[in-house]
């Protein structure tokens, strides 16, 4: 999660939001259903603020004229719209503090600490706490077995992590360790095939495991 805002802005944390005109993301974009949890967690709503729903790069190029003081975006680090918008104009990222974050885990799920390391993007040379998502990978349960398990294997296959470690910076951090962390959903039982052949464990009881 990313909070963005003008690096002389008087927006330092969460409760700074109140009465501010602030970008929480696309209708129905997963930055703006995790933004108003993060308000939430925060004793804030949407009522407090005054919002505005707006794609990326027109978030950053709103916040680069004054037209808004802040914008919510999720997204693996570096974000290519908040790179761009740092290379020209002077920005912070407000962290997301220690009570709010426990909030999310203890009422939302299975949110993680997260840091955006110094230096990500351009002029912000702090560390930032911040929260984070796990993605999910979906198919319909009605998919074929044969089907999902051979697309959970091409997933985890060399050939596919050189891919993602050579084209995206966030590549290298997919990874088959951590790949049942977070779920929410259970497996489907191709991809539980794949897992458990890799000998990663599965709890029949977590999501993971048996229906």
């Amino acid at each position: 999660m990313h909070l963005v805002v003008p690096a002389a802005g008087s927006i330092e944390k969460l409760a700074d939001l109140k009465g501010k005109r602030i970008s929480l993301g696309q209708p129905e974009s997963g930055t703006l259903a995790d933004a108003r949890l993060v308000l939430a967690a925060a004793g804030l709503s949407e009522k407090d603020l005054q919002p505005e729903y707006l794609r990326s790069g027109t978030a950053a190029a709103n916040l680069a004229d004054g037209m808004i003081e802040a914008f919510f975006l999720i997204g693996g680090v570096p974000i290519p719209a908040i790179r761009a918008l740092a290379a020209t104009v002077p920005v912070r990222l407000v962290p997301i503090g220690d009570e709010v974050f426990s909030k999310m885990q203890e009422k939302y799920g299975p949110y993680h600490r997260s840091i955006i390391p110094a230096n990500t993007y351009p002029g912000v040379s702090v560390a930032t706490p911040t929260v984070g998502f796990h993605a999910l990978w979906v198919v319909s349960v009605d998919a074929p077995d044969d089907l999902v398990y051979e697309i959970t294997k091409t997933l985890w296959n060399e050939a596919t992590q050189r891919l993602l470690k050579a084209h995206d910076p966030i590549g290298k951090h997919v990874r088959l360790e951590h790949a049942l962390a977070g779920l929410s959903v259970p497996l489907h039982p191709g991809a539980q095939r794949f897992y458990r052949e890799a000998g990663l464990f599965l709890n029949d009881n977590a999501p993971g495991g048996e229906p």
